[in-house]
């Protein structure tokens, strides 16, 4: 498994998008936006990690998709190969040792 970390954060500004009334994402740049990106399955492979180590795959009313484990943990994988979780993981911590954190020392370790 090969999960690079995204924070969603503009490449240009590195300001963290802000939903408008209708429903697309705003940076600081004025001619820039996206429509919200709804999380998906991983992989088989990935699926029966996050299985294993607790996790389920569930998802919202919007259409939204993301996996649900301990200390509420909610983390998101998308098609471009990113993931994206709440809360926030450490400084560089990889989407594994995410995953198989058992306490909240682990889970926030920079």
């Amino acid at each position: 498994m090969s999960r690079s970390w995204s924070d969603g954060r503009c490449a240009d500004c590195s300001q963290s998008p802000k939903p408008d009334e209708k429903g697309w994402l705003h940076c600081a740049c004025p001619d820039k936006h996206w429509q919200l990106e709804a999380g998906a399955e991983g992989s088989p492979e990935e699926s029966a990690f996050l299985k294993a180590h607790g996790f389920i795959f569930t998802g919202d009313i919007r259409g939204d998709k993301y996996y649900v484990g301990s200390m509420d943990r909610l983390i998101w994988l998308y098609a471009d190969g990113t993931w994206r979780a709440n809360p926030r993981p450490g400084e560089g911590m990889s989407f594994e040792d995410y995953v198989k954190a058992s306490t909240l020392e682990e889970l926030l370790a920079v």
